[in-house]
């Protein structure tokens, strides 16, 4: 669910229904990690530049990580969003830092990017 909260910011909720498949198992179903995240934009696109946003959010916890349906640990990211309208479509996409940390899954701080169209 994204939700325009105020001018320029938007708020993000996210409760994930997870089926998790693996071979020779049952299958597992139940509610995936949460997500809650703000995104602000802080320049709106215009002919010649992209809208331009900060998008940070966090995953919690609450998917059983036992059962495939989490990851068993809060981790977060601080992407930097970019969004380009091209005629009747959106190009957008980001970077940043991805943080997850927990007693399986210690990675720190990575990069992350992504680029989509729609």
């Amino acid at each position: 669910m994204n939700w325009g909260a105020a001018p320029n910011l938007q708020l993000h909720l996210v409760v994930p229904l997870v089926t998790n498949v693996a071979t020779g198992e049952p299958a597992q179903h139940g509610i995936g990690d949460i997500e809650l995240g703000a995104k602000y934009r802080f320049l709106k696109e215009t002919d010649r530049r992209p809208e331009i946003g900060l998008f940070p959010f966090v995953e919690l916890p609450s998917g059983d990580a036992a059962r495939g349906l989490g990851v068993g640990a809060t981790w977060d990211r601080v992407p930097i969003w970019l969004k380009k309208s091209v005629g009747d479509w959106n190009v957008f996409g980001g970077g940043g830092d991805l943080h997850l940390r927990g007693p399986l899954l210690d990675v720190g701080t990575r990069q992350m990017s992504r680029l989509s169209s729609n």
